[in-house]
């Protein structure tokens, strides 16, 4: 006697997720952060059936043969279950209108194309400065084991600098910009840095095309145009209930 409805992958909308109590993501981790942005209060559940996909951020893995047995609805409807709190980063950009998103992993910044270069105006707790790069990426703590952590060398995580991992419940961001520009005009001295609830990280593109902003890594559906007039604040969101046994 439960009342449920199926959503399909690019099909679905916000509406699809109002009077809603556990929405249940079956795929793999793209499928699990695409429907995350239309996740509020409600009790999150990531069930695995994409054997390509690794996964990490899934309760359950429906390809195993026990996953009959797991009977993961019927533990949670006698509320044998766990809650994971999973932090997440809040996109908005100014161009017109107003576009709001939710990023789980991480949001990158810049040139639509490795070879070309990152121009813009970093805002980062009212401290401003006109950059050069090949972009930035801000991370969470979900996030900081993937992109983010690669962009590090492991000698660098040995002493705990900003590329290191955290917590996926963690209240904070991490940023660092790619390749800074050292020589010339507008070097970067904004290199990295850590933003906590209630700071200011805002972006202005200096660039009149190929600008973009990418979120969780989506090329299609979250990516969003970043060039000259636009304005993009980042900050610290709300964070998601994601179910654990």
């Amino acid at each position: 006697n439960l009342k449920y409805k199926v959503a399909l992958k690019q099909k679905f909308t916000r509406k699809d997720f109002e009077d809603i109590d556990l929405v249940i993501a079956l795929g793999g981790d793209g499928t699990f952060l695409d429907v995350a942005k239309f996740v509020k209060n409600q009790l999150f559940l990531g069930i695995k059936s994409d054997i390509k996909s690794h996964g990490y951020l899934m309760c359950a893995d429906a390809s195993q043969d026990n996953y009959e047995s797991q009977g993961c609805i019927k533990r949670i409807l006698e509320d044998k279950f766990k809650t994971e709190k999973l932090v997440r980063l809040k996109l908005e950009i100014f161009n017109g209108n107003k576009i709001e998103d939710y990023a789980v992993n991480e949001v990158y910044i810049g040139h639509k194309y490795s070879s070309g270069m990152s121009r813009y105006v970093l805002n980062f707790n009212n401290k401003e400065e006109k950059q050069m790069s090949s972009g930035i990426v801000i991370t969470t703590g979900a996030g900081s084991t993937a992109w983010y952590s690669n962009i590090y060398h492991n000698l660098f995580w040995k002493f705990g600098f900003l590329g290191s991992s955290f917590n996926k419940d963690s209240e904070k961001l991490k940023f660092v910009v790619m390749n800074p520009n050292r020589h010339g005009i507008n070097i970067c001295k904004i290199k990295s840095g850590i933003i906590k609830k209630g700071d200011t990280f805002k972006i202005e593109p200096t660039m009149n095309f190929d600008g973009c902003i990418s979120v969780d890594g989506n090329t299609k559906e979250r990516l969003y145009e970043f060039n000259r007039g636009a304005i993009v604040n980042i900050t610290l969101g709300d964070y998601l209930r994601i179910v654990k046994f």
